[in-house]
């Protein structure tokens, strides 16, 4: 990819217990306050339940509709498991927000299952061959993953909402991907110079 085009993909890297769901939230809002058309999904953790089993929800940006994702097992359990069919239940949601012609699609995270083949890496897949820039999140274990998913093809942002939100604006006025339309929210097209890894 040349030096002053800004990839389309990118992921916030981030390490174990930081507040990443609050920090993507927060570059959300803004954006949307901005009039940015956002698509995808974000993660919250359930109140209440087994302390044990932290219970996880996923959140379509553009619906606000929220789906569980975690099977509780019981209190002799280790741990809890990812609930596939939660993630099926919400993944359309992905496909719609194409549909729809958003700016920009928000994927928080490329976990485990993403890592594994499964999870929400179709949705990953779909979004980039529509042209649409995608920012998702990464943290140790999963890294060497993302680098083979994406093969070069994406920038690693630190957990800073200024240069997350500083690579979205530079995203969707990119040039498209494979003769695909540009971000709907920019009249023109122009290219970014230096987009530089972190």
């Amino acid at each position: 990819m040349p030096l002053d085009v800004t990839p389309t993909l990118a992921a916030v890297k981030y390490e174990a217990g930081f507040d990443i769901n609050r920090l993507i939230l927060e570059v959300v809002t803004d954006l949307q306050a901005r009039g940015r058309l956002i698509g995808g999904i974000l993660q919250e953790f359930e109140a209440g339940g087994d302390p044990s089993c932290l219970r996880l929800k996923v959140v379509d940006v553009r619906t606000r509709k929220a789906v569980s994702i975690t099977q509780d097992r019981g209190r002799d359990a280790q741990g809890c498991k990812l609930d596939p069919s939660g993630l099926a239940d919400i993944s359309h949601c992905i496909t719609d927000a194409i549909a729809a012609g958003v700016d920009l699609m928000v994927i928080n995270k490329f976990g485990r299952a993403e890592s594994e083949g499964s999870g929400l890496v179709s949705g990953i897949a779909d979004t980039v061959a529509a042209g649409i820039p995608l920012l998702t999140t990464v943290r140790e274990p999963y890294l060497d993953a993302w680098r083979s998913f994406h093969g070069g093809l994406a920038i690693e942002l630190a957990p800073r909402k200024r240069a997350i939100i500083a690579w979205c604006d530079a995203a969707c006025r990119a040039p498209p991907i494979a003769g695909h339309a540009p971000c709907q929210s920019d009249a023109g097209v122009l290219p970014v110079v230096n987009a530089a890894k972190t």
